[in-house]
């Protein structure tokens, strides 16, 4: 996922790895997330100690935050696929002018369940795809819209 945020980063929701990669490439990224459980936010603070305010226990569903992100990191597992494009109105609500949503999916190689295709379902809601990618393995799917793009 590193490829798709090209710069300096306020992110949302956190997901560790993209933190430490994009460090990596010498970006600065201020990690906020949400999760529904106390536990994954725990770590997520203690991860990233010097952020412990931006992380919140909530129901994604329910949160109504006072701000917008410049990317917004979702998996679509995090909604049933007849409310996928309410999910993803939502989201987009929350990145900020010029910022990017990105969509990943999951698949299970050792239950050979292949993942969604992110784009296809930003396509279905009527929204252009600025970009897509996937995992070596093929096990996850990746794609991505700017704000102001379709619609």
């Amino acid at each position: 996922m590193r490829d798709f945020i090209p710069y300096t980063v306020i992110i949302l929701p956190l997901h560790c790895k993209v933190v430490r990669d994009q460090r990596a490439r010498g970006l600065v990224v201020v990690p906020y997330g949400i999760d529904i459980g106390p536990g994954l936010v725990e770590l997520a603070v203690q991860r990233h100690a010097e952020h412990a305010d931006n992380f919140v226990v909530a129901d994604a569903w329910a949160w109504n935050p006072q701000r917008q992100w410049d990317f917004v990191y979702s998996m679509l597992d995090l909604s049933p696929p007849d409310m996928y494009c309410v999910w993803i109105d939502r989201l987009l609500g929350l990145v900020a002018p010029g910022g990017r949503l990105i969509l990943g999916a999951y698949g299970s190689t050792s239950r050979g369940i292949a993942p969604e295709q992110p784009g296809q379902v930003l396509r279905s809601c009527g929204l252009e795809v600025a970009g897509t990618a996937s995992s070596a393995n093929a096990n996850s799917e990746f794609a991505w819209t700017d704000v102001g793009v379709g619609r």
